[in-house]
């Protein structure tokens, strides 16, 4: 990404060109700053509304009604969620002032208008008509209490950040003691000064990924962390020595001393302790400094998370569910079909989690009103809440499509719990063949050669595969070779070498355990003559292809790896796999980047959201995928590239590093959800001071796509999946032949 533009990665698959035209971080920052400004006070704006003459808004909004019922077209679901979203449009630009409302506030809006008024005497009334009614009558109260959301009733974008980074916090502190507490155990390390000097930089590196920075003021930095560290280091230097010059580092720290800052003085400081001849510190007594200070620093966040006491790597106590769409029948035919199908691998879970196992089917299902936090609150649960296992498991598997249960529900329930989906339509046997797929692997215990694939190409004259290539995908391959080369194959199939006849064998006979590929994905536009967006959106673009400009016009299907070129019998059991690519894993009905464009209203790009075929495909063969983590909407520079293209790569890493370790999907993807919440919070700051400050440009631009990127990244598969390969000495031995996909208990 460069500094004066801001690439899209997406192909357009009829022109060959970036699906939007690059812009500059000024025109864009400036364009984002304006939208800031709009009124947030959504009473003052009534009122003031109210306080005119009126007459005109109501006539537009009767009008419109009178009009919509008028039409003479079947009556279903879609039809009344399409006249909600219009009805919705119409009343946040008329009413509250909303120029150019995002697609999930208008689902937020829609959803409410869905919801009926009940009146004294316990009847329901359609909203809609009371609306009329205050705003024949002025009466602005009433007003407010139908079209604003209840801050008692449902946290703020604020509390959601701060929700989330909270999550990551206690989710990553509980990884490091974790880590502490085996390596107290490890007899490998008790006097080897080398692997305790490779343990003590993995252990540094886990703690980095806690967002230290984005939780604790600066002022109260020092005496949150810092004086805890201090503490404990001084109760051991009496007896050892070799800690005064740790101390003298430490005490030596700024107030407002950033995280990363803190943890490479510890890093520096104890790597001399473990190579001192003289007062060697006891490896012992060091882990148990470093227990204690993790111990003292996570007390502000052991309330938030996963309730204190539960283990999220352990389904007896984080628990497992899953979320059909509402059906007005217990009995839920529908449900029941699709439940028969994945009856294999509910019976798993079933004995894994014991009662903290749930499904939410039938009335209990979701329902086309909710919202994230409607849905929790039945069951007596907050998005904002730490995740109470005995309430609502942490993990949830989402089974229906993004019309039935939406992508923006997904989003929000991803604030504290691991979620993924399931989508093959009416497709029972799909269902059949992925619950089949994931017991295999788990029940009959399939061992896989540890082997790791990352696939990137770098079209020619492409600035933005380049970079991907160079600043994302060699340095996480380089890191992993380093770190995990003892125990993993880690192949890298990248530049010129990264076609679509290699990613046919990465994706049939060469399947590794885990692929992470970065690539462009392909774009089409909802009235393609050959239908290709539902079958090829999100499609992976390979080194074939020739560059955006050395060959105008259509995309040949040649080069670009789609779900018609997945072979039937591929075997992809115990795969999970990563796809940083545009819409790879799904696309929603409107544009969610519509300031890009330089659009005043969003526009609609699909006749409804849909996941992407390829991760459908891959996750419902007979011998299926695990897991795809994909991007719905378009996927951008912004996930690894930090100002004037710095490489940013930590949450990749740890997401990845995580995957190796043998932890659920779901646990692994708690560090994009993190991200998303630091972004979000940097950027809220910035806005909040446009009306009297006006925020470099590139700055604000580059906040709000990396915090709209972040969101976007899902989980399409059971989100307690996780990687099955070979942990013995013997298969470890073996990988040096071990290519492909062999069983290493019986070929």
């Amino acid at each position: 990404m460069a500094h004066d533009e801001l690439v899209f990665n997406g192909i357009n698959g009829l022109t060959g060109e970036y699906g939007l035209p690059p812009v500059t971080g000024e025109d864009l920052g400036e364009r984002i700053r304006q939208a800031s400004r709009q009124p947030h006070d959504g009473r003052q704006v009534l009122e003031e509304v109210l306080s005119r003459d009126n007459s005109d808004k109501v006539v537009r909004i009767v009008r419109l009604l009178a009009d919509s019922n008028a039409q003479d077209r079947p009556r279903d679901a879609s039809w009344q969620r399409n006249w909600l979203l219009m009805l919705a449009r119409e009343l946040a630009e008329s009413l509250l002032g909303e120029e150019n409302p995002a697609p999930d506030r208008l689902d937020e809006l829609a959803d409410r208008l869905a919801r009926p008024v009940i009146d004294q005497a316990g009847h329901p009334v359609d909203r809609i008509v009371c609306i009329v009614e205050c705003l024949a009558e002025r009466r602005t109260s009433e007003l407010v209490e139908l079209l604003l959301t209840d801050p008692g009733k449902a946290p703020d974008d604020k509390t959601l950040r701060r929700a989330r980074l909270d999550r990551q916090a206690r989710t990553q502190f509980f990884v490091a003691q974790t880590s502490l507490r085996a390596a107290s155990k490890a007899a490998e390390l008790a006097a080897n000064v080398a692997a305790q000097s490779a343990w003590l930089e993995a252990w540094i590196a886990e703690l980095r990924d806690v967002p230290m920075d984005a939780l604790i003021p600066q002022q109260k930095r020092k005496a949150q962390i810092v004086a805890p560290l201090v503490e404990n280091v001084e109760s051991m230097a009496r007896s050892h020595r070799g800690l005064d010059p740790l101390l003298t580092d430490l005490r030596a720290q700024p107030r407002d001393v950033p995280w990363d800052d803190l943890l490479d003085v510890l890093h520096s400081g104890i790597e001399t302790l473990l190579r001192r001849e003289d007062h060697p510190m006891p490896w012992p007594d060091l882990l148990t400094v470093l227990d204690r200070w993790l111990t003292s620093v996570q007390a502000p966040f052991a309330r938030r998370g996963v309730i204190e006491g539960i283990d999220p790597t352990d389904l007896a106590h984080a628990g497992w569910g899953i979320v059909f769409p509402y059906e007005a029948s217990d009995a839920a035919p529908k449900a029941a079909a699709i439940q028969a199908a994945l009856q294999p691998l509910l019976d798993r879970r079933r004995s894994r989690a014991g009662e903290r196992f749930k499904i939410y089917n039938g009335r209990a299902g979701y329902r086309p009103e909710d919202t994230a936090s409607t849905f929790l609150a039945r069951y007596d649960a907050r998005p904002s809440d730490p995740v109470d296992p005995r309430k609502v498991p942490y993990y949830l598997l989402l089974v229906g499509s993004p019309e039935e249960i939406p992508f923006h529900v997904q989003y929000q329930l991803d604030v504290q719990y691991a979620v993924g989906r399931i989508d093959f339509g009416g497709d029972l046997e799909a269902y059949a063949r992925y619950a089949r797929s994931v017991v295999a692997v788990e029940v009959d215990e399939i061992t896989l050669a540890p082997r790791v694939a990352f696939f990137a190409p770098a079209n020619p004259g492409d600035t933005m595969t380049k970079n991907s290539v160079e600043k994302l995908v060699e340095p996480l391959y380089e890191r992993l070779k380093r770190l995990y080369g003892a125990q993993w194959q880690i192949d890298a199939v990248l530049h010129n070498e990264a076609t679509k006849t290699r990613l046919q064998g990465l994706l049939g006979a060469e399947a590794p355990t885990l692929l992470f590929a970065a690539c462009h994905g392909m774009e089409f536009p909802r009235d393609d003559a050959q239908g290709r967006q539902v079958r090829c959106q999100g499609a992976l673009l390979c080194w074939d292809w020739p560059g955006p400009r050395a060959e105008p016009g259509e995309v040949s299907p040649e080069y670009y790896f789609s779900a018609v070129d997945l072979a039937g019998d591929a075997d992809l059991s115990g795969l999970i796999a990563f796809f940083f690519a545009c819409y790879s894993a799904g696309t929603p009905r409107y544009d969610e980047y519509t300031h890009q464009a330089f659009r005043e209203q969003p526009e609609i790009i699909a006749d409804r959201p849909f996941i992407a075929a390829l991760p459908r495909a891959m996750l419902s063969l007979s011998k299926g995928a695990l897991a795809v983590i994909g991007h719905v909407e378009r996927a951008w520079g912004a996930s690894f590239l930090g100002p004037r293209q710095s490489r940013q790569i930590a949450v990749f890493q740890s997401a990845v590093e995580r995957l190796l370790k043998g932890q659920p999907v779901g646990l692994a993807m708690e560090y994009f959800n993190g991200r998303y919440a630091a972004v979000s919070t940097e950027l809220n700051a910035l806005l909040e001071g446009t009306s009297w400050n006006k925020p470099d440009p590139y700055k604000l631009a580059e906040l709000w796509t990396a915090s709209n990127d972040a969101r976007g990244y899902v989980i399409l598969g059971d989100p307690a999946v996780r990687l099955a390969v070979a942990q013995t000495a013997a298969a470890r031995a073996e990988l040096g032949s071990a290519t492909g996909r062999r069983d290493l208990d019986g070929g």
